[in-house]
């Protein structure tokens, strides 16, 4: 049985108090490399329970709240953990707390951070709010018509660690300037320190701006054409641009033209909902579509399919 507050109080304040004291030593944990996390799954009211006592300890050792992160459950738990506060500690947290994700997207942020920036092998896709979700290679290898670009893509892979590294990045820019099919390898080596940075083609800009209006989307679903003759560079021109927007959008490639409108649907849809619980959130699919003759009815079938997933969650 968990303790009430006033056994809180008597069998476990002094110990919490004599932890606050160890962990907020400078000579123990510099200020720098310190954050104390508070994960609220329900609301707490009462300006003197445990969890408020023990906040307000943490904030008076570390005289503020800069080292200090609030990561709510929802809205309704945020704003009565930020009246408590307020009311205790006379200070505004809102721009210390964390509502508006799931706890899922949460912790895969974490995850990240976290990861050793040399043996990552995990795939993120973007998320609410800058932050990320984990894409499991179960979860991807069922999206079979789609080549998934992840925000993380090519970094912190096994084969950089390698001494055929060097070996492996002269070939893969060889191929490709001697006419090859660029690959997202290309444009992350280009952006590696002492490397010539990839050539923004004709165009780039313009495509940029129609997928990134300023002034929003008229339509759930939007087709922009990109016409070019083959080997003229409209391919890589268009993955270019998915590439720097890979941490905007959850961008794909369709890799497999013979597959059903209606298969493609209802696999862009998973990608969009991928990790999400709310609506609200979800982060826009952009996603590459090479020579596909009935776009409009590719369009169609997206929009039924994404109308029919909303309806199941509600």
């Amino acid at each position: 049985m968990p303790f009430s507050d006033g056994e809180w109080l008597k069998k476990r304040a002094t110990e919490v108090s004599e932890m606050i004291s160890l962990i907020c030593k400078p000579d123990i944990i510099s200020k720098e490399k310190l954050v104390v996390m508070f994960l609220l799954h329900s609301a707490v009211n009462d300006i003197s329970s445990p969890i408020t006592e023990t906040f307000c300890a943490i904030y008076q050792k570390l005289e503020g709240d800069d080292n200090m992160l609030c990561i709510c459950k929802d809205l309704t738990v945020f704003e009565q953990w930020k009246h408590v506060v307020q009311t205790r500690c006379k200070v505004d947290i809102t721009s210390k707390c964390i509502y508006e994700l799931s706890l899922n997207e949460i912790n895969c942020t974490i995850q990240k951070t976290r990861e050793p920036q040399t043996s990552s092998v995990n795939r993120y896709l973007p998320s609410f709010g800058s932050s990320s979700v984990l894409l499991t290679k179960k979860d991807q290898a069922q999206m079979t018509v789609l080549e998934i670009l992840a925000e993380n893509e090519c970094e912190n892979t096994e084969i950089e660690t390698m001494d055929s590294f060097m070996q492996f990045k002269n070939k893969t820019e060889e191929d490709f300037y001697r006419g090859g099919q660029v690959k997202w390898w290309n444009f992350y080596l280009s952006e590696r320190p002492g490397s010539i940075p990839f050539i923004k083609r004709d165009k780039y800009e313009e495509l940029h701006n129609l997928i990134t209006p300023t002034e929003g989307y008229s339509s759930p679903c939007i087709i922009i054409n990109l016409f070019h003759h083959p080997g003229c560079g409209g391919t890589t021109l268009a993955m270019h641009v998915l590439w720097n927007l890979r941490r905007k959008f959850r961008c794909a490639v369709l890799k497999n033209n013979s597959a059903q409108s209606s298969e493609i649907a209802v696999q862009v849809t998973q990608l969009l909902t991928y990790g999400k619980e709310e609506p609200s959130t979800y982060t826009p699919v952009l996603l590459l579509v090479d020579n596909w003759e009935d776009v409009e009815d590719l369009q169609r079938c997206i929009l039924c399919a994404a109308h029919g997933k909303k309806n199941r969650r509600v």
